[in-house]
């Protein structure tokens, strides 16, 4: 026997008020007597007390004490559990997250839950069946239906995703709309416990796979260094000791060392790839375990495969020309806008990548404008501002300079140049009238090349010394170095695609373009791996994992949900109240019955 509402039951603390009422209620009378001193006597005799205590505790004190217990009972909602004779519909649940993909001791955790789920198809022969796949994006496999050989082909048919968990809410969801209110029976098959409030649940758990995984994987560029820095964190969430490898590669280079953890422990390594030009690296541990999910992860550095200029101001094609004329690198110019944010797009959203190069062309940038700066007839807020124009003579050299490598000064002509006001120590390269006209700087937070005279002033569109130009100049830049904001993209998450400009191709792991990726605004991955996106503003490579919960070990062995004989249907309440509340009205009526007989009776 059960109770729905059990908590009704400390309602039966309300006899004690019962009994403390019966007592308090005068029970003496009055009587003419001839002498007082011989009730003195009975008054103080042991055994008139003790009559007079059985008295008190009668028949109508029990049958009032039985009245309240029979009623609380009552209240409290009390049911006897039954099986129904037959199961009329019936919902099979199967997770279908990452960790179902675990090998253990019977064979891959989802192959046991498939054939369990199959066997308990058979069993239930429920005239009602429905399918359900449950993971980070729970959903309908077979609708209710009766056709149970549908429901066992699509059984045998489902896969594990390389997705993270599902949630207790979105399966109760998926449930009432499929009619999970009128369910006899929900079967869970799953590698681990979830807390779900659903009528007629019942679990069963797959025996679990001891993990060792990868939890963390970063990589970073220092400064300006061609080197790359990773970090690795390693968990054994197993019960025996593990030694093994841990290696970083960028697909050319190696590099590994050595790790030892006692059971359920962590800890890290720290690794260096010397002079590496990759974007995209990969982290594995060996040996391998029964989840190698979690034994390879991905990372990437936030940048663009490709040299990126960001170009803001007039569009001038002779110097784009030039930028774009060195074979040894891939140039792309993102044409940002006339004036741009310091670290933000044109239309104000954040850039995913540091651009390698900020180009400003007949514009003034603002003072908060970091990293390699090129200067075109434009000036930087309070450190370089130009004049007015004034006419132009003979280029002389002030230095040797690498800017300066090949270039045949006395070959330039200027027509006009500006005059300049300097906020800050530059050094001058080239000048015409002790005027500088192509000048560099350097403090914390950029490197400025500044060329002040318009292009169109000057004989270099027809020059052969602009490529060489803008080929010492980028070879001086290098590479921007990368931020090291840490982005770690789980498979099923929803990547949002902003700040690359246009989307022109996605491709995944394999190297596969995604079907209707022109023009996406974000990206959800299905398998791990390294995406790249190719966009108007360079091409990125995106690193995407096995969800971090997948690494997680239950701990627990096997545990089946009792299975049901044949045509047995599930476990229901019978409600019973109405019997215990026919014996109350019984047990008040007796009562009453026995007070107006012992009332008369006192009353002669």
């Amino acid at each position: 026997m059960t109770f729905t509402h059990a908590s009704s039951l400390a309602l039966l603390a309300s006899g004690l008020l019962v009994i403390l009422l019966y007592f308090l209620r005068p029970r003496s009378r009055r009587y003419d007597v001839s002498a007082l001193y011989l009730w003195q006597a009975v008054r103080a005799d042991p055994q008139s007390r003790a009559a007079t205590l059985r008295q008190r505790l009668g028949v109508l004190l029990l049958l009032q004490l039985l009245f309240t217990a029979l009623i609380v009972v009552a209240i409290a909602g009390p049911a006897w559990l039954r099986r129904s004779a037959q199961v009329a519909t019936a919902a099979i649940v199967i997770d279908v997250s990452a960790s179902m993909r675990a090998v253990g001791p019977d064979g891959r955790l989802f192959d046991e839950a498939q054939r369990e789920a199959i066997h308990r198809l058979e069993e239930l022969a429920a005239t009602t069946v429905a399918v359900v796949a449950f993971g980070a994006q729970c959903k309908v496999v077979v609708s209710p239906s009766s056709d149970a050989i549908a429901a066992r082909q699509a059984v045998s048919a489902l896969e594990p995703t390389w997705q993270g968990d599902g949630t207790g809410e979105a399966l109760v969801a998926v449930l009432r709309g499929i009619g999970g209110e009128t369910f006899d029976r929900v079967i869970l098959l799953t590698d681990r416990p979830f807390s779900i409030d659903i009528p007629g649940l019942e679990t069963w758990i797959a025996t679990d796979a001891e993990n060792t995984a990868i939890t963390a994987f970063h990589v970073r560029q220092p400064g300006a260094s061609s080197d790359v820095e990773a970090f690795v964190r390693v968990q054994n969430a197993g019960s025996t000791p593990w030694r093994g490898t841990v290696a970083v590669s960028d697909g050319t280079t190696l590099a590994e060392t050595t790790l030892s953890l006692p059971p359920f422990a962590e800890d890290a390594a720290f690794l260096t790839i010397e002079s590496t030009e990759a974007l995209a690296f990969t982290a594995s541990i060996a040996p391998s375990d029964g989840f190698p999910g979690d034994d390879v992860r991905y990372a990437t550095l936030p940048r663009s495969a490709e040299y990126v200029v960001r170009w803001f101001g007039p569009e001038d094609p002779y110097v784009a020309a030039a930028l774009c004329a060195d074979p040894r690198r891939a140039v792309v110019i993102d044409y940002g806008g006339e004036s741009p944010p310091s670290n933000a797009d044109s239309s104000g959203a954040a850039l995913p990548v540091a651009p390698d190069l900020i180009v400003a062309h007949d514009t003034t940038l603002r003072a908060t404008t970091s990293g390699n700066v090129l200067l075109l007839h434009a000036g930087l807020e309070g450190l370089l501002t130009l004049g007015e124009e004034q006419e132009g003579g003979e280029v002389r050299a002030m230095v040797e300079h690498p800017l300066l490598r090949d270039i045949d000064t006395a070959s330039l002509r200027v027509r006009e140049r500006p005059d300049l006001q300097l906020g800050i120590a530059a050094t001058p390269l080239l000048v015409v009238d002790r005027i500088p006209i192509l000048l560099t700087w350097e403090d914390s937070s950029r490197r400025v090349v500044a060329w002040t005279p318009s292009i169109q002033r000057t004989n270099l569109p027809i020059s052969v010394d602009l490529p060489l130009l803008a080929r010492n100049i980028l070879d001086s830049f290098g590479r921007a170095p990368t931020m090291d904001a840490i982005r770690w993209h789980s498979v099923g998450e929803v990547i949002a695609l902003v700040g690359f400009g246009s989307i022109l191709e996605i491709r995944d792991p394999r190297g596969a373009s995604l079907p209707g990726s022109e023009g996406a605004t974000a990206l959800m991955a299905e398998t791990p791996g390294v995406y790249w996106i190719t966009a108007e503003r360079g091409r990125y490579p995106v690193a995407v994992n096995v969800p971090l919960s997948e690494s997680e070990s239950s701990g627990i062995a096997a545990v089946e949900a009792p299975l049901p004989s044949a045509g047995a249907g599930p476990v229901k309440p019978l409600p019973i109240w109405t019997a215990f509340a026919a014996l109350a009205l019984l047990v008040l009526l007796a009562e009453a019955a026995v007070y107006h007989r012992i009332v008369p009776r006192r009353a002669r």
